[in-house]
């Protein structure tokens, strides 16, 4: 088990929940997820427990990142707010369940054994918010997004810009623009983030 969490007092608690638990191994907690990609393929761990109060614009790419990987790993995303939209779209991303920091220490034991078994831990709100998007991804599974658009949506999904997914596809800056211009239109966003959180969200990539 990987943990990243922001809270120096919350690692501590942590430290005394897993170091002697014969159950986990703790291999390691770190106070920022900037590389949390690197780390994960390191110590490629069961479960990585994750602070989505952690400043990061990149959180939901990197859960998307391991999970395409790293299938068997199981993220589970944990936050002091309940920021609905942002943990639905962890979800989406690959996220196996989401806690809230207030969550008891027995409850988080149980929530850890419940993801290796294959459950998924989350509140009934989430759950239905979540069923209910599956729902509609499979109405609208396609938007008629051409197989370029998806190689250079899948590519945005990694952070690639324009210049770096030119050069991995093969083919012209401008094409690459029209492209994501057409992914805009097609899903009906104004931004890349907005396209990425919406194919994920959408299972389109």
């Amino acid at each position: 088990m990987i943990i990243f969490e922001t809270d120096g007092a919350i690692r501590k608690l942590f430290d005394s929940l897993f170091q002697d638990n014969e159950e986990y191994e703790l291999m390691g907690q770190y106070n920022s997820c900037k590389d949390i990609f690197e780390i994960a393929s390191a110590k490629q761990p069961a479960i990585v427990l994750l602070d989505l109060d952690m400043k990061s614009k990149d959180i939901i790419t990197n859960i998307h990142q391991i999970k395409n990987a790293w299938p068997e790993t199981s993220i589970i995303s944990f936050s002091s707010a309940e920021e609905e939209e942002k943990i639905f779209l962890c979800l989406c991303a690959g996220a196996n369940g989401h806690l809230a920091k207030s969550t008891t220490p027995d409850a988080l034991n149980c929530a850890i054994k419940l993801v290796l078994n294959g459950g998924a831990p989350m509140s009934r709100a989430l759950a239905i918010k979540l069923f209910t998007s599956f729902q509609d991804a499979r109405e609208n599974s396609s938007y008629e997004l051409s197989h370029a658009e998806r190689c250079v949506l899948k590519l945005l999904s990694k952070g690639h810009v324009s210049k770096q997914i030119a050069e991995e596809l093969n083919m012209g800056i401008e094409s690459v623009r029209v492209h994501i211009k057409n992914i805009y239109l097609k899903l009906q966003v104004r931004s890349s983030k907005e396209a990425v959180a919406k194919a994920m969200a959408e299972k389109i990539i």
